[in-house]
């Protein structure tokens, strides 16, 4: 018992520690990229409160990982630090730049979001391996990265056809459904049916965008996956988590750029479909039989199935 409040006290004081952290950067980071933004239909006291909802979640998110993971110190550190500044800021940054003539977002914003990213990542990482007390060296029991016969020919796969595919089916058949998002995006031709919206994808822009940040998604789902001390469900489970939530809880805070109901609207969308993307990955790489479970003893039961 004296061990679970142990931990659950460390888990609050990093999520303390987050959202503060968080907050400095992203004030440094608006005056380094000075941006105007009106933030006349934002309540403060509802974005702290929301916000300490987001770093929990977060912080649990990122714990769990170093719960289960074989990677100490500085490895331990580094790992934590791609997942937060990959995950929670840059590719979201990219694509909200993409869009920006929608979004009306000035530049320097992604620039600033980019920013905090970086002061999150350094600064809040290493103090939790160290509060957590995994500065440890590791025992070397860890996963070795062993491609399979099948692995470039899957990333391929992912990257081209499955993510792109998954980013379009959420995108038309949950967002697209809200009055408020096709409003937002007006002017993006809307298309009668989902296979007359895949065949203008195809050969858009933004499909080249989404393979680039599928290689991205499936770079940064690598290192978790050669990390866990898990089978393959476990990790399936903890990739797909840190798509779903890393990225895509802070739709929860409120913001100048979309209403409620487009923020909703896009956290369903992007959860879904990023935890989805996820698990598909471990499943489909655990196929190519890439990385072993040191603890497991075989590439799990997915791999298998």
């Amino acid at each position: 018992m004296k061990t679970i409040f142990i931990a659950i006290g460390k888990l609050l004081l990093l999520s303390i520690m987050m959202q503060i952290i968080w907050s400095v950067g992203l004030g440094i980071g608006s005056q380094l990229f000075p941006f105007e933004l009106s933030a006349s239909g934002v309540d403060a006291g509802q974005l702290l409160l929301r916000m300490t909802v987001v770093c929990l979640i977060h912080t649990s998110l990122l714990y769990a990982l170093m719960y289960f993971s074989n990677w100490k110190g500085w490895k331990l550190v580094g790992l934590l630090a791609l997942e937060i500044f990959v995950v929670q800021f840059a590719l979201s940054a990219v694509e909200a730049v993409f869009f920006g003539e929608y979004l009306k977002m000035p530049v320097n914003l992604a620039w600033s979001m980019m920013f905090t990213g970086v002061v999150l990542a350094t600064i809040w990482s290493p103090l939790a391996v160290r509060i957590t007390g995994n500065w440890k060296e590791a025992d070397g029991k860890t996963g070795k990265f062993v491609p399979g016969k099948m692995f470039w020919l899957n990333i391929a796969i992912l990257s081209v056809v499955v993510y792109p595919f998954l980013y379009q089916l959420a995108g038309y058949f949950i967002a697209w459904r809200v009055p408020e998002v096709r409003a937002l995006y007006e002017g993006i031709e809307s298309q009668p049916n989902f296979i007359a919206q895949l065949g203008a994808f195809v050969f858009s822009e933004l499909h080249l965008l989404q393979i680039v940040r599928g290689l991205v998604w499936i770079a940064i789902a690598i290192p978790v996956m050669l990390a866990m001390r898990t089978g393959v469900w476990l990790k399936a489970l903890m990739v797909g988590l840190l798509f779903a939530l890393l990225m895509n809880a802070q739709h929860l805070l409120p913001n100048a750029l979309m209403v409620s109901e487009v923020r909703l609207a896009h956290f369903i969308e992007t959860a879904s479909s990023n935890f989805v993307w996820g698990f598909v990955i471990v499943w489909l790489l655990s196929k190519s039989g890439f990385t072993r479970s040191s603890n497991v003893g075989e590439e799990g039961k997915l791999a298998a199935a």
